[in-house]
């Protein structure tokens, strides 16, 4: 008897990605080909509408802070409209994480009153830098994002 028709071992199991690569459907395609008028026999791509990946599109994306803020704002009243909701009784925490203390203070300028933090030492720093009042007079809140070390629980 010969050595190779004794002993078989079984195929390997398929591949997990190339069984979920198979079975996923066809991927949309974004742009569709068509004769282009100014070369004849040739071939563009010209873009089928409004498409996009993202939850929502990013033309016409605000600049600046104050548009930015305006359009959250309007964002939380269309949410809190659909709920049923007031939109004053919520409340827009403004995390300023890895920003400087002039873009925070023109934030509280353009009337957010609410500034979240993660870290204490910054946060420290930037209530030192900006206060805790607004130019108007009015109340700056400061909330901590995250969790609260024992050591710097003392703050």
């Amino acid at each position: 008897m010969n050595f190779r028709t004794r002993v078989r071992f079984p195929p390997p199991p398929p591949c997990r990605s190339a069984a979920r690569v198979r079975n996923t459907p066809p991927r949309r395609r974004l742009f569709r080909a068509f004769p282009s008028p100014a070369l004849p026999g040739s071939f563009g791509l010209q873009p089928r509408g409004e498409v996009t990946t993202l939850a929502r599109s990013v033309k016409g994306a605000p600049s600046s802070l104050g548009e930015r803020l305006a359009e959250v704002r309007g964002r939380i009243a269309a949410a809190a409209g659909r709920s049923g909701r007031d939109p004053d009784a919520v409340t827009l925490v403004a995390v300023v994480k890895t920003v400087a203390p002039e873009s925070v203070a023109a934030a509280i300028a353009l009337g957010a009153l609410d500034l979240g933090e993660n870290r204490v030492q910054e946060a420290e720093r930037k209530i030192e830098a900006v206060g805790r009042v607004a130019p108007d007079g009015a109340p700056v809140r400061w909330h901590l994002v995250g969790h609260l070390q024992r050591n710097k629980a003392g703050r």
